[in-house]
């Protein structure tokens, strides 16, 4: 038995991997093994720590506001410190519950796609067309479209100065943000409820920006449940409690998400081919 090994170093610490056949996926050990020890498998696995508990909710506000005075800059960590709060607090709540991996997406069939596994949370880093970088953690799904076995990907981020929600697609072809909608200009707050919208816009590639219109007609057809006057609409929460990731409102706004990313992903591929 040869052991695959993977070191990844960042200047400062490393890191490294086995790959576990088994589990058909890589695991954290402590230290890059001896030859010797390659050839045979040896090593000695990192003791994965227990899991945080999540915040109290009753807490949220108060971490959230210590987080943004800390954060000098404004754009540091997932939520803009310019995103108004009635926005920032329940999409922190949001994305807290998105990090939480103790609890499952129910696998199954949603539509357009087949949920296979919810893979929980890597750390991915993403381009767009305009050239920029998006590296964090992504709660990231794997699923199953007429056939194909893709990776979706939803992470929230900071597009300075406003918050961004970004689902990312994996595939044979690319791996690239399918969608990128603003948090403060999409989403639409009532007290403690979030209706979150997208306007349309859709960028492919080098060749700029695709047309609104020709969009939303193939959306009309393929997943019309989300059209809305002008808009798309995605779906809301209603954050008076912890948001966890089997509750149906989340469930639906995460379905709409990847369904909407894999029509979008869709157009792209047929403006790429008239060219």
């Amino acid at each position: 038995m040869i052991l695959c090994t993977s070191l990844l170093i960042n200047g400062d610490r490393e890191f490294c991997y086995k790959y576990d056949d088994t589990k058909k996926q890589y695991v954290q050990i402590e230290e890059l093994p001896k030859y010797a020890d390659m050839l045979t498998g040896d090593c000695v696995p990192v003791e994965q720590e227990a899991l945080p508990e999540r915040i109290p909710f009753e807490k949220l506000e108060e971490e959230l506001r210590s987080a943004f005075a800390e954060d000098e800059d404004g754009y540091n960590m997932g939520i803009s410190k310019y995103t108004p709060m009635e926005l920032a607090l329940p999409v922190f709540n949001l994305w807290e519950g998105l990090l939480d991996v103790r609890v499952k997406m129910p696998t199954g069939k949603y539509g357009m796609f087949e949920l296979l596994e919810d893979y929980g949370v890597r750390m991915l880093t993403y381009g767009n067309a305009s050239g920029g970088q998006y590296y964090g953690p992504y709660r990231s799904f794997l699923v199953s479209i007429d056939g194909n076995t893709e990776i979706f990907s939803i992470g929230i981020t900071t597009y300075y100065p406003r918050t961004i929600l970004c689902v990312a697609h994996d595939d044979e072809k690319t791996s690239h943000h399918a969608l990128q909608m603003s948090v403060d200009e999409d989403a639409v707050a009532a007290g403690k409820t979030v209706k979150f919208y997208h306007n349309g816009r859709i960028a492919i590639g080098r060749i700029g920006s695709g047309k609104k219109s020709e969009l939303r007609e193939m959306v009309s057809r393929r997943y019309p449940k989300i059209l809305t006057e002008g808009k798309y609409y995605l779906g809301s929460i209603t954050a008076d409690h912890l948001l966890r990731l089997d509750e149906p409102d989340v469930i639906d706004l995460v379905v709409n998400l990847i369904s909407y990313s894999i029509v979008r992903d869709e157009f792209r591929e047929i403006v790429k081919a008239r060219k």
